[in-house]
């Protein structure tokens, strides 16, 4: 990590890395899915709000490596904090309850990486993006399709064709304008 001028620089050089693969989709969608971002104001400064994340709910879900402990300035109180797994009965992303808790001791306080969320942030983004995508040539497909039975209709009403559907007769009716 660098920090110069204001500016936070992480090393990002692939030459430094070892074990490179892509995320996992069911993992980002646990992150979103699970973890609720939060306002809040830090118990020895009432002024400023903060926006973040809280580093239990984090561990509670398995992001255990987005959370760091350092040693606790004053003492806090012990906490227990009920974990969850991931549920194969459940659609994606979602958990349930293990039965297990992670002991959270008195002499610690919680710290969370907030720049390792980044990556999967950005993946679940890329995820709707192909989502939108898919979305949008099916949308434009089916506005094509109305569009061609348009003018088919609006053919057969032109040239007074009789059809026999429950009584109706498409050359009693009008035929919607054609869009462009």
């Amino acid at each position: 990590l660098l920090v110069d001028a204001g500016e936070i620089d992480c090393f990002s050089d692939l030459r430094m890395k070892k074990d490179v693969i892509d995320l996992d989709s069911e993992l980002c969608a646990r992150f979103i899915k699970n973890i609720n971002p939060i306002s809040f104001r830090y118990n020895h400064q009432d002024d400023r709000q903060h926006f973040g994340f809280g580093a239990q709910d984090l561990m509670a879900h398995g992001f255990n490596t987005l959370v760091g402990l350092t040693e606790a300035d004053q003492p806090l109180e012990p906490q227990k904090i009920p974990t969850y797994i991931p549920d194969p009965a459940g659609e994606l992303g979602d958990m349930k309850l293990s039965g297990e808790s992670i002991d959270l001791p008195g002499d610690v306080r919680c710290v969370v990486s907030m720049l390792d969320m980044i990556p999967m942030l950005h993946k679940c983004i890329q995820i709707q993006m192909e989502r939108l995508d898919t979305q949008q040539n099916t949308i434009d497909s089916l506005q094509e399709q109305i569009r061609a039975l348009r003018e088919k209709c609006y053919l057969m009403a032109a040239n007074n064709v009789h059809m026999n559907n429950n009584d109706v007769h498409i050359s009693e009716l009008t035929p919607a304008p054609i869009e462009a």
